[in-house]
C-alpha cells in the first residue's frame, strides 16, 4: 500500500501541476458588457497552450455564488484569440465593478476546469475600439468613395473619413474609439455604380451591425453599453448646426467650410483643456499636421465672423 502510494503521489502532483498551467496559460482580456446587446456579456480569451479545452463555456458569477452570465457551448474548443458570449441571467446585474468569480466548464458543462478570481468592471473606463466599414456583396464591381461620419446624440461629429471601393478591393473600413453613449452612422448621398453595398459596424466577427446602403444615403442609429451610465460624449453647451466639416487621418486633419465662407481662427484643445494648436486661417481649407500628437480626444474650435463651432476628434 505504502509502496502503491509512493507511486501515485508524483502523478496526482504532475495532473495538478498540468491542469493549473494549462488554466495560467488562458488569458482573460476583456469581460464586459456587449457594446450593443443589453442582455450579453462577451469574454475575450487567449490560449497560448497546447490544450483544446473541448466544448467550452464560461460562467459569470458574483462573490456570493450567484450565477449572473453563462454561455451555450458553442465551440469546439479555444483557439489563440476567441470572443465568447455569456447570456446575462440576473437582470440586476450591476454596471459597478464586481468582485466576480470566472469558471471554465469542458465537455458540454461536465467539468469546471478553471475558475479565477478577480476584479470585473462590466462598463469601459476609455473609449473602445469599433470597425466601421463598407462591403459589396456581389453583382457588378463598385468603384467609388463614401464619406461617412459618426455623430453622437448632440448631433456633434466624433469621427468621419471615406470608403474607397477600388476594382481590386470591395471591402473597406477604419477605426474609430468610442465611449459609452448614444450615436448615428451616416453615409452621404452618392451615385450608384452597381453591386450590393451595405455598411455597418463590427466589434468583433461576432458582435455588430450591418445594413444595406441606398443612394438617398444611410442613417442608422445605435446606443453603446446600455446598461452603463453616459460617459464623456455629452456636452450640452456645444452647437447641434454643423457649419464646417473635418476628416481626420492617421497623420492629418482636413477642416472644410460647408457654407463657403473663409474660416477665420482655429484653435485645438486637448482633452485636459490645453490649447496644443492655433492658426490664423483665412480660406474655406484647411490642413494640420497631428502626427505628433499623442493618441486620445481633441476639441477644435473653429471661428469666423458668423460662426463658432467646437468639433471633437479622437487621434489614434
Amino acid at each position: 500500500m505504502r509502496r502503491l502510494l509512493t507511486l501515485l503521489l508524483p502523478l496526482l502532483f504532475c495532473v495538478s501541476a498540468q491542469a493549473q498551467t494549462f488554466c495560467d496559460s488562458l488569458f482573460i482580456e476583456n469581460v464586459s458588457f456587449d457594446l450593443f446587446d443589453d442582455s450579453t456579456i462577451i469574454v475575450d480569451v487567449s490560449n497560448q497552450s497546447s490544450q483544446i479545452f473541448s466544448y467550452p463555456a464560461f460562467v459569470l458569477l458574483n462573490d456570493q455564488g450567484d450565477t449572473l452570465a453563462k454561455e451555450v457551448v458553442n465551440y469546439f474548443g479555444i483557439g489563440n484569440s476567441q470572443t465568447h458570449i455569456l447570456q446575462v441571467l440576473d437582470t440586476s446585474v450591476s454596471a459597478q465593478i464586481l468582485n466576480a468569480r470566472l469558471q471554465l466548464w469542458v465537455q458540454f458543462y461536465d467539468t469546471v476546469l478553471c475558475e479565477y478570481n478577480m476584479e470585473v468592471n462590466l462598463c469601459p473606463d476609455s473609449c473602445f475600439n469599433l470597425y466601421p466599414f463598407i462591403a459589396n456583396y456581389g453583382g457588378a464591381i463598385n468603384i467609388n468613395s463614401y464619406f461617412w461620419s459618426i455623430l453622437d446624440d448632440d448631433s456633434i461629429t466624433v469621427a468621419n473619413g471615406i470608403f474607397e471601393l477600388t476594382n481590386q478591393n470591395q471591402f473597406d473600413q477604419d477605426t474609430i474609439c468610442l465611449t459609452v453613449g448614444d450615436y448615428t452612422m451616416k453615409i452621404e448621398d452618392y451615385i450608384h455604380t452597381g453591386g450590393q453595398i451595405w455598411t455597418g459596424m463590427n466589434m468583433n466577427s461576432l458582435t455588430g451591425f450591418s445594413y444595406p446602403a441606398v443612394q438617398s444615403g444611410f442613417s442608422k442609429y445605435f446606443r453603446l453599453f446600455q446598461n452603463c451610465p453616459s460617459g464623456i460624449n455629452s456636452i450640452e453647451s456645444l452647437p447641434s448646426n454643423s457649419h464646417f466639416e473635418i476628416i481626420v487621418r492617421s497623420n492629418s486633419l482636413s477642416i472644410f467650410s460647408k457654407e463657403q465662407s473663409k474660416m477665420e481662427r482655429i484653435t485645438m484643445l486637448d482633452s485636459g483643456g490645453r490649447i496644443v494648436y492655433t492658426s490664423s486661417s483665412h480660406s474655406f481649407k484647411h490642413e494640420i499636421d497631428i502626427s505628433k500628437l499623442n493618441s486620445g480626444m481633441y476639441f477644435l474650435w473653429i471661428e469666423n465672423s458668423l460662426q463658432k463651432e467646437c468639433k471633437r476628434f479622437f487621434k489614434f
